[in-house]
C-alpha cells in the first residue's frame, strides 16, 4: 500500500495525499521501507482504540469539526 503511494498509484485521492503532504510523507516512506514498523504501529493503534470507552446518548458529542470541541 505505502509503496504504491510512493509510486503515485494511490487508489483514492485522500490516500495519495498522504505521500504528498509534508507532514505525512516521512511516515509513508518509513512504513513503505519497514513493514515491521508498520505492523507494530498498527497493533499499538488498535490496542489504544480498543481501550477507549464509547460515550452514548448525552454523554458525548459528534464534533462538527473533528479538530476542535463544539462550542457550548
Amino acid at each position: 500500500y505505502y509503496n504504491q503511494l510512493l509510486l503515485k498509484r494511490g487508489i483514492l485521492q485522500i490516500d495519495q495525499e498522504l505521500a504528498s503532504d509534508r507532514s505525512t510523507t516521512g511516515i509513508v516512506s518509513g512504513f513503505a521501507s519497514n513493514g515491521v514498523r508498520f505492523s507494530r504501529s498498527f497493533a499499538t493503534a488498535i490496542v489504544k482504540m480498543a481501550s477507549l470507552q464509547v460515550l452514548v446518548g448525552n454523554a458525548g458529542e459528534i464534533r462538527k469539526n473533528c479538530r476542535v470541541f463544539n462550542p457550548k
